[in-house]
């Protein structure tokens, strides 16, 4: 069972702090830390609320198991990563950032099983729907070249269209 009185603070100190938040207000609770190596610029719970994402300027996605403190993956980016969601199973993540790439990777394998270059300039915020069936994106430079994919659905890259892998739902 999932931890449910931790929160997640991170920024510029290159780490993710993890106090608690159980017990009275006034008390001194024991805090944990996470280390990203560098500015963190989004914290993202999983659904089930076992593992926690970072995203920020190390040009990655990290992943950690918060019983064990441990990581699980590091995804790759090409730049700064501003932005991340996991899809409502918790069994995918997409991030985006500077380079405009929304990538969407399997959790348990890192395995990156969508990648779009959205011509919006950088990826700001990303959301699942509630089903999970579309991602919302909230852009740099929007332009009405950019359409909100399905996770089950096609998207294309400058290689041409990807496989869907399956829904989300």
């Amino acid at each position: 069972r999932h931890d449910q009185s931790l929160m997640a603070v991170s920024g510029e100190f290159n780490e993710i702090w993890l106090p608690r938040i159980d017990g009275p207000a006034d008390a001194e609770q024991p805090t944990s830390r996470l280390s990203y190596g560098a500015w963190v610029a989004e914290t993202a719970f999983s659904p089930n609320g076992l593992l926690l994402a970072a995203a920020g300027y190390r040009n990655q996605v990290v992943i950690w198991e918060l019983k064990t403190r441990s990581r699980v993956q590091t995804l790759r980016h090409g730049g700064p990563v501003l932005s991340l969601s996991f899809g409502v199973t918790g069994s995918r993540i997409a991030s985006g950032g500077r380079d405009g790439i929304l990538r969407i990777h399997q959790v348990k394998t890192g395995l990156c099983v969508r990648e779009t270059h959205m011509h919006a300039g950088e990826l700001r915020s990303i959301a699942f729907s509630p089903r999970g069936e579309c991602i919302a994106m909230g852009c740099a430079k929007p332009d009405e070249s950019n359409r909100l994919p399905s996770p089950g659905g096609r998207l294309t890259s400058p290689g041409g269209p990807l496989s869907s892998g399956g829904s989300q739902r």
